[in-house]
């Protein structure tokens, strides 16, 4: 799992790559 964050919102993605939230 992995959180990213960018100027506007925060993404959290899983090892595939898959967007599981986004906020």
């Amino acid at each position: 799992m992995k959180v990213n964050f960018t100027k506007e919102e925060c993404l959290v993605t899983d090892d595939e790559g898959n967007l599981l939230m986004r906020g």
